[in-house]
Protein backbone atom coordinates (compact mmCIF):
# COMPACT_ATOMS: atom_id res chain seq x y z
CA UNK A 1 0.00 0.00 0.00
CA UNK A 2 1.28 3.52 -0.75
CA UNK A 3 -0.09 7.08 -0.07
CA UNK A 4 1.21 9.10 -2.70
CA UNK A 5 1.72 12.89 -1.74
CA UNK A 6 0.16 15.10 -4.99
CA UNK A 7 -0.06 18.73 -5.07
CA UNK A 8 -3.55 20.80 -5.88
CA UNK A 9 -4.34 23.94 -6.48
CA UNK A 10 -7.72 25.57 -5.23
CA UNK A 11 -9.89 25.70 -8.16
CA UNK A 12 -13.60 27.81 -8.22
CA UNK A 13 -16.48 25.76 -8.45
CA UNK A 14 -18.76 25.77 -10.76
CA UNK A 15 -21.49 28.53 -9.90
CA UNK A 16 -24.70 26.67 -10.23
CA UNK A 17 -27.43 26.81 -8.61
CA UNK A 18 -29.30 29.86 -6.64
CA UNK A 19 -31.46 30.84 -3.37
CA UNK A 20 -33.07 27.40 -1.90
CA UNK A 21 -34.79 28.95 0.94
CA UNK A 22 -34.51 32.07 3.18
CA UNK A 23 -33.98 30.15 6.31
CA UNK A 24 -31.11 28.30 5.23
CA UNK A 25 -29.11 31.49 4.70
CA UNK A 26 -29.69 31.99 8.37
CA UNK A 27 -28.88 28.81 9.28
CA UNK A 28 -25.49 28.55 7.36
CA UNK A 29 -24.30 31.57 7.95
CA UNK A 30 -25.15 30.61 12.02
CA UNK A 31 -22.75 27.65 11.60
CA UNK A 32 -20.10 29.72 9.59
CA UNK A 33 -19.88 32.11 12.42
CA UNK A 34 -20.13 29.64 15.47
CA UNK A 35 -18.01 27.27 13.66
CA UNK A 36 -15.09 29.26 11.85
CA UNK A 37 -12.44 27.37 9.54
CA UNK A 38 -9.23 27.44 10.13
CA UNK A 39 -8.34 29.77 6.56
CA UNK A 40 -10.56 32.92 5.52
CA UNK A 41 -11.89 30.97 2.22
CA UNK A 42 -14.39 32.74 -0.40
CA UNK A 43 -16.87 29.99 -0.51
CA UNK A 44 -18.10 27.99 2.90
CA UNK A 45 -19.84 24.89 1.33
CA UNK A 46 -22.41 22.40 2.80
CA UNK A 47 -23.29 19.68 0.95
CA UNK A 48 -26.84 19.02 0.09
CA UNK A 49 -28.62 15.55 -1.24
CA UNK A 50 -28.09 15.30 -4.79
CA UNK A 51 -26.39 13.05 -7.50
CA UNK A 52 -26.58 13.66 -10.95
CA UNK A 53 -28.45 10.72 -12.78
CA UNK A 54 -29.31 11.51 -16.26
CA UNK A 55 -27.51 14.56 -18.24
CA UNK A 56 -30.79 16.39 -17.22
CA UNK A 57 -31.56 15.07 -13.98
CA UNK A 58 -29.94 14.52 -10.66
CA UNK A 59 -31.48 11.83 -7.92
CA UNK A 60 -31.95 12.96 -3.92
CA UNK A 61 -32.53 10.05 -1.02
CA UNK A 62 -34.33 12.40 1.13
CA UNK A 63 -37.93 10.91 0.17
CA UNK A 64 -39.15 14.19 1.83
CA UNK A 65 -38.34 16.43 -0.76
CA UNK A 66 -39.78 16.93 -4.00
CA UNK A 67 -37.19 16.22 -6.48
CA UNK A 68 -34.79 19.12 -7.40
CA UNK A 69 -37.68 21.22 -7.40
CA UNK A 70 -36.58 23.94 -4.68
CA UNK A 71 -33.12 23.90 -6.39
CA UNK A 72 -32.60 26.93 -8.54
CA UNK A 73 -30.33 26.54 -10.74
CA UNK A 74 -27.71 29.78 -12.28
CA UNK A 75 -26.91 27.33 -15.09
CA UNK A 76 -29.29 24.31 -15.93
CA UNK A 77 -27.85 20.82 -15.13
CA UNK A 78 -26.88 19.58 -18.80
CA UNK A 79 -24.85 22.75 -18.67
CA UNK A 80 -22.08 21.09 -16.62
CA UNK A 81 -20.41 17.88 -17.71
CA UNK A 82 -20.46 14.72 -17.06
CA UNK A 83 -22.49 11.83 -14.51
CA UNK A 84 -20.24 11.64 -11.54
CA UNK A 85 -21.36 15.27 -9.94
CA UNK A 86 -22.65 16.02 -6.66
CA UNK A 87 -24.78 19.40 -5.22
CA UNK A 88 -23.99 21.57 -2.43
CA UNK A 89 -24.67 24.82 -1.01
CA UNK A 90 -22.10 27.89 -1.18
CA UNK A 91 -22.36 30.12 1.49
CA UNK A 92 -21.45 33.87 -0.03
CA UNK A 93 -21.36 35.41 3.33
CA UNK A 94 -25.10 37.51 2.14
CA UNK A 95 -27.02 35.03 0.43
CA UNK A 96 -26.66 31.17 0.30
CA UNK A 97 -26.32 29.62 -3.41
CA UNK A 98 -27.47 25.77 -4.17
CA UNK A 99 -24.48 24.35 -6.32
CA UNK A 100 -23.21 20.78 -7.64
CA UNK A 101 -19.90 20.22 -8.48
CA UNK A 102 -17.51 17.29 -9.92
CA UNK A 103 -16.97 15.22 -6.78
CA UNK A 104 -14.54 12.99 -9.57
CA UNK A 105 -11.84 14.81 -10.52
CA UNK A 106 -8.79 15.77 -9.33
CA UNK A 107 -6.09 18.54 -10.48
CA UNK A 108 -2.90 17.81 -10.69
CA UNK A 109 0.27 20.62 -10.85
CA UNK A 110 3.53 20.60 -10.11
CA UNK A 111 4.95 21.58 -6.83
CA UNK A 112 6.15 25.03 -8.11
CA UNK A 113 2.26 25.84 -8.27
CA UNK A 114 0.49 23.61 -5.98
CA UNK A 115 -1.06 25.57 -3.06
CA UNK A 116 -2.50 22.09 -1.39
CA UNK A 117 -1.28 18.55 -0.80
CA UNK A 118 -3.41 15.52 -1.68
CA UNK A 119 -3.06 12.11 -0.24
CA UNK A 120 -3.85 9.02 -2.63
CA UNK A 121 -4.52 5.49 -1.39
CA UNK A 122 -2.93 2.57 -4.09
CA UNK A 123 -1.86 -0.39 -3.79
CA UNK A 124 1.64 -1.07 -5.72
CA UNK A 125 4.71 -2.97 -5.21
CA UNK A 126 6.66 0.43 -5.36
CA UNK A 127 5.85 3.90 -5.15
CA UNK A 128 6.72 5.26 -8.45
CA UNK A 129 7.88 8.59 -9.59
CA UNK A 130 5.36 10.34 -10.87
CA UNK A 131 1.13 9.14 -9.92
CA UNK A 132 -0.10 7.92 -12.56
CA UNK A 133 2.09 6.54 -15.45
CA UNK A 134 -0.37 5.60 -17.71
CA UNK A 135 -2.93 7.09 -19.64
CA UNK A 136 -5.60 4.94 -17.82
CA UNK A 137 -5.08 3.50 -14.81
CA UNK A 138 -7.12 0.76 -12.77
CA UNK A 139 -7.20 0.30 -9.41
CA UNK A 140 -8.59 -2.37 -7.46
CA UNK A 141 -8.57 -2.90 -3.79
CA UNK A 142 -9.95 -5.51 -1.04
CA UNK A 143 -9.76 -5.80 2.72
CA UNK A 144 -11.97 -7.48 5.24
CA UNK A 145 -14.67 -4.94 4.54
CA UNK A 146 -14.08 -3.30 1.95
CA UNK A 147 -13.56 -4.03 -1.81
CA UNK A 148 -13.63 -1.25 -4.76
CA UNK A 149 -12.70 -0.61 -8.58
CA UNK A 150 -12.05 2.26 -10.61
CA UNK A 151 -10.50 3.50 -13.51
CA UNK A 152 -8.14 6.81 -13.51
CA UNK A 153 -8.20 8.78 -17.13
CA UNK A 154 -6.51 11.76 -18.17
CA UNK A 155 -9.22 14.44 -18.82
CA UNK A 156 -7.59 17.71 -19.19
CA UNK A 157 -3.89 18.01 -19.27
CA UNK A 158 -3.47 18.10 -15.21
CA UNK A 159 -6.84 16.73 -14.77
CA UNK A 160 -7.67 13.30 -14.00
CA UNK A 161 -11.31 11.79 -13.45
CA UNK A 162 -12.20 8.73 -11.18
CA UNK A 163 -14.55 6.12 -12.55
CA UNK A 164 -15.74 3.53 -9.83
CA UNK A 165 -16.83 0.69 -11.24
CA UNK A 166 -17.72 -0.86 -8.02
CA UNK A 167 -17.80 -0.02 -4.15
CA UNK A 168 -18.52 -2.31 -1.67
CA UNK A 169 -18.46 -1.83 2.21
CA UNK A 170 -19.19 -4.83 4.94
CA UNK A 171 -20.59 -4.30 8.46
CA UNK A 172 -17.82 -4.68 11.18
CA UNK A 173 -19.25 -7.99 12.13
CA UNK A 174 -18.59 -9.17 8.52
CA UNK A 175 -15.81 -9.17 5.61
CA UNK A 176 -16.32 -8.96 1.72
CA UNK A 177 -15.86 -11.46 -0.87
CA UNK A 178 -16.07 -11.66 -4.10
CA UNK A 179 -18.36 -14.27 -6.18
CA UNK A 180 -18.16 -14.08 -9.67
CA UNK A 181 -20.27 -11.36 -10.28
CA UNK A 182 -21.88 -10.65 -6.89
CA UNK A 183 -20.06 -9.09 -4.09
CA UNK A 184 -21.35 -9.86 -0.53
CA UNK A 185 -20.81 -9.64 3.10
CA UNK A 186 -20.40 -12.87 5.35
CA UNK A 187 -20.44 -12.97 9.05
CA UNK A 188 -19.90 -15.84 11.11
CA UNK A 189 -21.99 -15.78 14.19
CA UNK A 190 -22.14 -17.43 17.28
CA UNK A 191 -25.38 -18.52 19.90
CA UNK A 192 -25.18 -16.88 23.19
CA UNK A 193 -24.98 -18.11 26.60
CA UNK A 194 -26.59 -19.59 28.32
CA UNK A 195 -28.33 -21.45 25.01
CA UNK A 196 -24.96 -22.18 23.35
CA UNK A 197 -25.82 -24.93 20.88
CA UNK A 198 -29.03 -24.65 18.82
CA UNK A 199 -31.13 -26.46 15.85
CA UNK A 200 -30.76 -25.17 12.60
CA UNK A 201 -34.32 -22.85 12.99
CA UNK A 202 -32.23 -21.36 15.64
CA UNK A 203 -29.04 -20.17 13.07
CA UNK A 204 -31.49 -19.28 10.20
CA UNK A 205 -33.09 -16.65 12.60
CA UNK A 206 -29.79 -15.65 14.11
CA UNK A 207 -28.95 -14.90 10.10
CA UNK A 208 -31.45 -12.41 10.03
CA UNK A 209 -30.94 -10.24 13.27
CA UNK A 210 -28.72 -7.30 12.91
CA UNK A 211 -28.68 -6.62 9.22
CA UNK A 212 -28.77 -10.15 8.30
CA UNK A 213 -30.05 -11.99 5.21
CA UNK A 214 -29.68 -15.09 6.12
CA UNK A 215 -27.83 -18.38 5.58
CA UNK A 216 -25.04 -18.83 3.20
CA UNK A 217 -22.16 -21.47 2.80
CA UNK A 218 -19.26 -21.45 1.15
CA UNK A 219 -19.27 -20.08 -2.80
CA UNK A 220 -15.96 -21.78 -3.16
CA UNK A 221 -12.89 -23.85 -1.86
CA UNK A 222 -11.32 -20.86 -1.31
CA UNK A 223 -13.54 -19.10 0.38
CA UNK A 224 -14.31 -22.23 2.18
CA UNK A 225 -10.78 -21.89 3.82
CA UNK A 226 -11.78 -18.41 4.78
CA UNK A 227 -14.97 -19.21 6.49
CA UNK A 228 -13.21 -22.16 8.12
CA UNK A 229 -10.70 -19.83 9.91
CA UNK A 230 -13.31 -17.40 10.98
CA UNK A 231 -15.08 -20.11 12.67
CA UNK A 232 -11.91 -21.36 14.39
CA UNK A 233 -11.55 -17.40 15.56
CA UNK A 234 -15.57 -16.82 16.57
CA UNK A 235 -14.90 -20.13 19.10
CA UNK A 236 -11.66 -18.66 20.52
CA UNK A 237 -13.35 -15.48 21.08
CA UNK A 238 -16.99 -16.90 22.50
CA UNK A 239 -15.80 -20.16 23.52
CA UNK A 240 -18.78 -22.06 24.73
CA UNK A 241 -19.64 -23.74 28.17
CA UNK A 242 -17.58 -27.25 27.45
CA UNK A 243 -14.92 -28.83 25.82
CA UNK A 244 -16.37 -29.69 23.08
CA UNK A 245 -14.47 -32.28 20.14
CA UNK A 246 -15.98 -30.62 17.22
CA UNK A 247 -17.78 -27.27 16.94
CA UNK A 248 -19.90 -26.99 13.85
CA UNK A 249 -21.96 -23.72 12.34
CA UNK A 250 -25.05 -23.89 10.30
CA UNK A 251 -24.75 -22.96 6.54
CA UNK A 252 -27.63 -22.82 4.03
CA UNK A 253 -28.42 -25.82 2.24
CA UNK A 254 -31.10 -29.12 2.78
CA UNK A 255 -31.48 -32.19 1.36
CA UNK A 256 -33.34 -32.25 -1.82
CA UNK A 257 -32.30 -36.19 -2.96
CA UNK A 258 -30.16 -38.53 -1.81
CA UNK A 259 -27.50 -36.64 -3.91
CA UNK A 260 -28.36 -33.05 -3.59
CA UNK A 261 -29.08 -30.37 -1.59
CA UNK A 262 -31.04 -27.04 -2.11
CA UNK A 263 -29.91 -23.39 -1.11
CA UNK A 264 -31.69 -20.42 -0.79
CA UNK A 265 -28.68 -17.92 -1.39
CA UNK A 266 -29.04 -17.20 -4.94
CA UNK A 267 -25.30 -15.78 -4.39
CA UNK A 268 -24.38 -19.30 -4.43
CA UNK A 269 -23.12 -21.55 -7.40
CA UNK A 270 -25.40 -24.69 -5.82
CA UNK A 271 -23.18 -26.48 -2.91
CA UNK A 272 -19.56 -26.23 -5.75
CA UNK A 273 -17.79 -24.42 -3.21
CA UNK A 274 -19.18 -27.09 -0.80
CA UNK A 275 -16.08 -29.36 0.84
CA UNK A 276 -17.68 -32.91 1.91
CA UNK A 277 -16.83 -34.51 4.57
CA UNK A 278 -17.97 -37.92 4.01
CA UNK A 279 -20.41 -39.35 1.20
CA UNK A 280 -23.43 -36.78 0.34
CA UNK A 281 -25.44 -40.50 0.19
CA UNK A 282 -23.94 -41.57 3.87
CA UNK A 283 -26.52 -39.25 5.48
CA UNK A 284 -30.21 -39.67 6.07
CA UNK A 285 -32.61 -38.99 3.56
CA UNK A 286 -35.02 -36.29 5.24
CA UNK A 287 -35.23 -33.78 7.64
CA UNK A 288 -31.21 -33.07 6.72
CA UNK A 289 -29.56 -29.69 6.66
CA UNK A 290 -25.84 -29.21 6.22
CA UNK A 291 -23.02 -27.57 8.76
CA UNK A 292 -19.04 -27.07 8.55
CA UNK A 293 -17.50 -28.30 11.23
CA UNK A 294 -13.74 -28.53 12.40
CA UNK A 295 -11.49 -30.18 15.39
CA UNK A 296 -11.78 -27.63 18.55
CA UNK A 297 -9.27 -29.67 21.44
CA UNK A 298 -9.69 -27.91 24.76
CA UNK A 299 -9.30 -24.95 23.86
CA UNK A 300 -8.43 -21.88 26.87
CA UNK A 301 -11.67 -19.71 27.62
CA UNK A 302 -10.12 -16.05 26.45
CA UNK A 303 -11.49 -14.26 29.01
CA UNK A 304 -12.32 -10.83 27.49
CA UNK A 305 -13.03 -7.25 29.17
CA UNK A 306 -16.17 -7.00 27.41
CA UNK A 307 -19.85 -7.71 29.51
CA UNK A 308 -20.81 -10.14 26.61
CA UNK A 309 -17.77 -12.30 26.29
CA UNK A 310 -17.03 -12.44 29.41
CA UNK A 311 -20.32 -11.99 32.14
CA UNK A 312 -18.30 -12.78 35.13
CA UNK A 313 -15.96 -9.87 35.36
CA UNK A 314 -17.41 -7.52 37.44
CA UNK A 315 -16.25 -3.90 38.82
CA UNK A 316 -17.05 -4.00 42.71
CA UNK A 317 -17.49 -0.68 44.32
CA UNK A 318 -16.90 0.27 47.57
CA UNK A 319 -16.23 2.92 50.28
CA UNK A 320 -12.21 2.88 50.86
CA UNK A 321 -8.70 4.56 50.89
CA UNK A 322 -5.34 3.29 49.18
CA UNK A 323 -2.48 2.81 51.92
CA UNK A 324 0.83 4.24 50.38
CA UNK A 325 -0.32 3.94 46.67
CA UNK A 326 2.88 4.43 44.19
CA UNK A 327 2.48 6.24 40.83
CA UNK A 328 -1.20 5.39 39.04
CA UNK A 329 -1.45 4.32 35.65
CA UNK A 330 -3.65 7.06 34.40
CA UNK A 331 -5.22 10.05 36.33
CA UNK A 332 -8.76 10.46 34.85
CA UNK A 333 -10.76 13.42 34.86
CA UNK A 334 -14.57 12.66 34.53
CA UNK A 335 -17.30 11.14 36.46
CA UNK A 336 -17.02 8.46 38.25
CA UNK A 337 -18.54 5.54 36.19
CA UNK A 338 -16.50 6.95 33.04
CA UNK A 339 -13.59 5.56 35.71
CA UNK A 340 -15.16 2.57 36.26
CA UNK A 341 -15.97 2.07 32.40
CA UNK A 342 -11.96 2.58 31.84
CA UNK A 343 -10.91 0.37 34.34
CA UNK A 344 -12.77 -2.80 33.32
CA UNK A 345 -12.14 -2.30 29.60
CA UNK A 346 -7.89 -1.99 30.08
CA UNK A 347 -6.42 -5.43 31.43
CA UNK A 348 -4.01 -3.95 33.18
CA UNK A 349 -6.10 -1.79 35.62
CA UNK A 350 -7.00 -3.77 38.46
CA UNK A 351 -8.06 -0.91 40.80
CA UNK A 352 -9.37 2.79 40.47
CA UNK A 353 -9.74 5.17 43.64
CA UNK A 354 -12.16 8.39 43.46
CA UNK A 355 -10.30 11.62 44.11
CA UNK A 356 -11.64 15.40 43.96
CA UNK A 357 -11.11 15.83 40.23
CA UNK A 358 -11.79 12.46 38.98
CA UNK A 359 -9.82 9.16 39.57
CA UNK A 360 -6.68 7.54 39.88
CA UNK A 361 -6.08 3.86 38.08
CA UNK A 362 -3.51 1.43 39.22
CA UNK A 363 -1.64 -1.88 37.88
CA UNK A 364 -0.76 -4.36 40.04
CA UNK A 365 2.93 -2.73 41.15
CA UNK A 366 0.82 0.47 41.83
CA UNK A 367 -0.77 -0.56 45.20
CA UNK A 368 -0.16 -3.19 48.21
CA UNK A 369 -2.80 -2.39 50.70
CA UNK A 370 -6.58 -1.86 50.60
CA UNK A 371 -7.99 0.23 53.88
CA UNK A 372 -12.05 -0.35 53.83
CA UNK A 373 -14.83 1.60 55.31
CA UNK A 374 -18.41 1.53 55.65
CA UNK A 375 -20.67 4.27 53.74
CA UNK A 376 -20.59 6.27 56.78
CA UNK A 377 -17.42 6.66 57.57
CA UNK A 378 -15.74 6.58 53.93
CA UNK A 379 -15.16 9.71 51.65
CA UNK A 380 -14.09 7.97 48.37
CA UNK A 381 -15.35 5.39 46.21
CA UNK A 382 -13.00 2.01 45.10
CA UNK A 383 -13.20 -0.20 42.27
CA UNK A 384 -12.03 -3.57 42.41
CA UNK A 385 -12.18 -5.28 39.26
CA UNK A 386 -12.66 -9.09 40.37
CA UNK A 387 -14.07 -12.57 38.39
CA UNK A 388 -16.97 -13.39 40.03
CA UNK A 389 -20.33 -15.53 38.82
CA UNK A 390 -22.24 -12.61 40.88
CA UNK A 391 -21.93 -9.56 43.07
CA UNK A 392 -21.53 -10.54 46.65
CA UNK A 393 -22.95 -9.11 49.49
CA UNK A 394 -19.65 -8.31 51.20
CA UNK A 395 -16.52 -7.43 49.53
CA UNK A 396 -14.26 -10.18 50.50
CA UNK A 397 -16.13 -13.13 52.43
CA UNK A 398 -12.86 -14.95 53.22
CA UNK A 399 -10.30 -13.90 55.01
CA UNK A 400 -8.31 -14.78 52.49
CA UNK A 401 -9.52 -14.47 48.75
CA UNK A 402 -7.68 -15.66 45.71
CA UNK A 403 -7.84 -14.33 42.18
CA UNK A 404 -7.12 -15.22 39.48
CA UNK A 405 -7.66 -13.67 35.47
CA UNK A 406 -6.60 -14.36 32.05
CA UNK A 407 -7.43 -12.22 28.78
CA UNK A 408 -5.26 -12.37 25.39
CA UNK A 409 -2.42 -9.94 26.45
CA UNK A 410 -2.45 -10.36 30.64
CA UNK A 411 -2.80 -12.85 33.15
CA UNK A 412 -2.29 -12.60 37.05
CA UNK A 413 -3.10 -14.35 40.27
CA UNK A 414 -2.46 -12.63 43.22
CA UNK A 415 -4.20 -12.94 47.33
CA UNK A 416 -5.94 -10.49 49.41
CA UNK A 417 -5.51 -11.23 52.91
CA UNK A 418 -7.41 -9.58 55.97
CA UNK A 419 -5.38 -7.55 58.18
CA UNK A 420 -7.95 -6.49 61.44
CA UNK A 421 -9.31 -4.60 61.88
CA UNK A 422 -9.93 -3.14 57.90
CA UNK A 423 -7.08 -3.58 56.05
CA UNK A 424 -6.84 -5.62 53.09
CA UNK A 425 -3.15 -6.74 52.10
CA UNK A 426 -2.73 -7.94 48.14
CA UNK A 427 0.37 -10.43 47.35
CA UNK A 428 0.88 -11.22 44.11
CA UNK A 429 1.84 -14.54 42.95
CA UNK A 430 2.51 -14.02 39.32
CA UNK A 431 1.83 -11.03 36.65
CA UNK A 432 2.61 -11.15 32.98
CA UNK A 433 1.85 -8.66 30.72
CA UNK A 434 2.30 -9.01 26.69
CA UNK A 435 3.15 -7.10 23.46
CA UNK A 436 -0.05 -6.13 21.27
CA UNK A 437 1.26 -8.67 18.69
CA UNK A 438 1.46 -11.96 21.25
CA UNK A 439 -0.91 -13.21 23.52
CA UNK A 440 -0.41 -15.02 27.09
CA UNK A 441 -0.19 -18.83 27.79
CA UNK A 442 0.57 -20.12 30.86
CA UNK A 443 3.06 -23.45 30.51
CA UNK A 444 3.11 -25.01 33.59
CA UNK A 445 4.74 -23.23 36.41
CA UNK A 446 6.04 -20.42 33.54
CA UNK A 447 3.82 -17.78 31.82
CA UNK A 448 4.90 -17.05 28.36
CA UNK A 449 4.41 -14.60 25.60
CA UNK A 450 3.09 -16.49 21.94
CA UNK A 451 3.45 -14.69 18.58
CA UNK A 452 2.27 -15.47 14.76
CA UNK A 453 4.64 -13.75 12.75
CA UNK A 454 4.33 -13.59 8.51
CA UNK A 455 7.20 -12.86 6.42
CA UNK A 456 6.12 -9.77 4.50
CA UNK A 457 5.79 -9.32 0.97
CA UNK A 458 6.91 -9.50 -1.50
CA UNK A 459 8.78 -12.88 0.08
CA UNK A 460 5.61 -14.62 1.99
CA UNK A 461 7.15 -17.65 1.77
CA UNK A 462 10.71 -18.30 3.16
CA UNK A 463 12.67 -20.77 4.68
CA UNK A 464 13.34 -21.98 8.39
CA UNK A 465 16.53 -19.64 8.67
CA UNK A 466 14.49 -16.97 7.84
CA UNK A 467 11.80 -18.34 10.44
CA UNK A 468 14.20 -17.64 13.31
CA UNK A 469 15.39 -14.45 12.23
CA UNK A 470 11.77 -13.26 12.16
CA UNK A 471 11.33 -14.79 15.50
CA UNK A 472 14.37 -12.39 16.97
CA UNK A 473 12.53 -8.96 15.60
CA UNK A 474 10.70 -6.86 17.96
CA UNK A 475 11.39 -8.55 21.61
CA UNK A 476 11.62 -11.95 19.70
CA UNK A 477 13.37 -14.37 21.79
CA UNK A 478 13.19 -17.20 19.50
CA UNK A 479 10.95 -20.21 17.63
CA UNK A 480 8.69 -21.88 19.93
CA UNK A 481 6.28 -24.66 19.51
CA UNK A 482 3.29 -25.78 21.18
CA UNK A 483 3.14 -26.93 24.97
CA UNK A 484 0.32 -29.05 24.41
CA UNK A 485 -2.47 -29.83 22.49
CA UNK A 486 -4.85 -27.07 24.15
CA UNK A 487 -2.24 -24.52 23.13
CA UNK A 488 -1.41 -26.13 19.79
CA UNK A 489 -5.26 -25.40 18.58
CA UNK A 490 -4.89 -22.11 19.98
CA UNK A 491 -2.00 -21.47 18.04
CA UNK A 492 -3.83 -22.69 14.81
CA UNK A 493 -6.86 -20.19 15.67
CA UNK A 494 -3.61 -17.37 16.26
CA UNK A 495 -2.07 -18.52 12.80
CA UNK A 496 -6.06 -18.55 10.79
CA UNK A 497 -6.44 -14.83 11.88
CA UNK A 498 -2.70 -13.96 10.63
CA UNK A 499 -3.62 -15.71 7.31
CA UNK A 500 -6.58 -13.43 6.94
CA UNK A 501 -5.07 -10.55 8.19
CA UNK A 502 -2.19 -10.71 5.76
CA UNK A 503 -2.92 -12.52 2.33
CA UNK A 504 -0.48 -13.91 0.10
CA UNK A 505 -0.59 -13.45 -3.61
CA UNK A 506 -1.61 -17.47 -4.45
CA UNK A 507 -4.32 -19.97 -3.65
CA UNK A 508 -2.14 -22.42 -1.73
CA UNK A 509 -3.49 -25.71 -0.60
CA UNK A 510 -1.77 -25.64 2.67
CA UNK A 511 -0.51 -22.14 4.76
CA UNK A 512 2.44 -23.52 7.35
CA UNK A 513 4.24 -21.71 10.19
CA UNK A 514 8.12 -22.94 11.50
CA UNK A 515 8.49 -23.85 14.95
CA UNK A 516 10.56 -24.57 17.04
CA UNK A 517 12.11 -28.32 16.47
CA UNK A 518 15.05 -30.16 14.53
CA UNK A 519 15.81 -33.76 14.12
CA UNK A 520 18.12 -35.31 16.16
CA UNK A 521 17.50 -39.24 15.12
CA UNK A 522 14.28 -40.79 13.48
CA UNK A 523 11.80 -40.69 16.04
CA UNK A 524 13.11 -37.58 18.19
CA UNK A 525 13.60 -33.38 17.83
CA UNK A 526 15.51 -30.97 19.85
CA UNK A 527 14.28 -28.09 20.81
CA UNK A 528 15.49 -24.59 22.01
CA UNK A 529 13.01 -23.31 23.96
CA UNK A 530 13.46 -24.27 27.36
CA UNK A 531 9.64 -23.06 28.77
CA UNK A 532 8.64 -26.27 26.65
CA UNK A 533 9.08 -30.18 27.58
CA UNK A 534 10.03 -31.20 24.49
CA UNK A 535 7.79 -31.85 22.01
CA UNK A 536 4.77 -33.14 24.12
CA UNK A 537 2.30 -30.76 22.82
CA UNK A 538 3.30 -31.29 19.17
CA UNK A 539 0.14 -33.00 17.69
CA UNK A 540 2.12 -35.01 14.84
CA UNK A 541 0.39 -35.70 11.76
CA UNK A 542 0.63 -39.43 10.50
CA UNK A 543 3.37 -40.81 9.61
CA UNK A 544 5.34 -37.10 9.20
CA UNK A 545 7.71 -37.91 11.91
CA UNK A 546 9.69 -40.20 10.04
CA UNK A 547 9.31 -38.21 6.79
CA UNK A 548 13.28 -36.77 5.61
CA UNK A 549 16.46 -37.01 6.45
CA UNK A 550 18.93 -35.50 8.78
CA UNK A 551 18.06 -31.52 7.53
CA UNK A 552 14.28 -31.63 8.49
CA UNK A 553 12.24 -29.04 10.62
CA UNK A 554 9.06 -28.82 12.05
CA UNK A 555 6.14 -27.07 10.60
CA UNK A 556 2.40 -26.44 12.03
CA UNK A 557 -0.33 -26.72 10.10
CA UNK A 558 -3.10 -24.12 10.80
CA UNK A 559 -5.59 -26.91 11.65
CA UNK A 560 -3.31 -27.69 14.31
CA UNK A 561 -1.48 -30.86 13.02
CA UNK A 562 2.64 -30.14 13.13
CA UNK A 563 4.50 -32.00 10.21
CA UNK A 564 8.53 -32.21 9.24
CA UNK A 565 9.87 -30.43 6.34
CA UNK A 566 13.23 -29.96 5.20
CA UNK A 567 14.41 -26.42 6.32
CA UNK A 568 15.39 -25.54 3.15
CA UNK A 569 11.57 -25.60 2.10
CA UNK A 570 9.92 -22.31 0.85
CA UNK A 571 6.87 -23.12 -1.24
CA UNK A 572 5.69 -25.20 -3.83
CA UNK A 573 2.89 -23.97 -6.63
CA UNK A 574 1.88 -27.03 -8.39
CA UNK A 575 -0.12 -30.15 -6.97
CA UNK A 576 -0.47 -30.00 -3.26
CA UNK A 577 1.24 -26.47 -3.14
CA UNK A 578 1.91 -25.06 0.19
CA UNK A 579 3.83 -21.88 1.63
CA UNK A 580 5.79 -21.60 4.55
CA UNK A 581 4.56 -18.74 5.87
CA UNK A 582 6.04 -17.93 8.90
CA UNK A 583 6.83 -18.92 12.37
CA UNK A 584 5.64 -19.16 15.81
CA UNK A 585 7.83 -17.01 18.09
CA UNK A 586 7.95 -16.37 22.00
CA UNK A 587 9.15 -12.80 22.66
CA UNK A 588 9.78 -11.06 25.82
CA UNK A 589 6.32 -9.63 28.19
CA UNK A 590 6.24 -6.08 28.63
CA UNK A 591 5.77 -6.62 32.62
CA UNK A 592 6.64 -9.78 34.25
CA UNK A 593 6.35 -11.00 37.82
Amino acid sequence: MCYLRLWQIQKSSFSVVRHIQDRSEGYMNEKVIEEPANFEYDHNNFWTDGRRATPDAFNVTDETLNGTTGYRWIVTPTEASDKLSCSFIVDRKIKPFGIYVYCSYLFIPDKATGRYKIGLKRTLTTCPKTPFTQEMVTETYSSRLVAYNYTITPYFPNQWKFDFNSYFQCPNDSFVSIRGPNRVCISVRTFQSPNFCQVQAAGAELCQQNRGIGLTGPYSLAEADVIGRLLIQKSIEEPADSQYKYINYWIDGTRATQWTFNVTDETLNGTTGYRWESNLGSAPEKNFCLQMLFLFYCLFSMINCIQSINPNLKMLEIWGEMEEPNYPLEEVKGSWETCLSLCYEQDNCLLVAETDYGCFLYGYSNFSRLLIHDKSTGRYKIGLKRTLTTCPKTIFAQEVVTETYSSRLVAYNYTITLSPPNQWKFDFNYYIQCPNDSFVSIRGPNRVCISVRAFKSPYFCQAQVAGVNLCEENRGIGLTGPYSSAERYLIGGYMSLKVNEEPVNFNYNYIDFWIDGSRVNQYSFSVTDETLSGTIGYGWNTGSILYGGNCVCLVLFDLGYVYTSYCYSTQVTSGQSFCMRGAVCRTQPIFYL
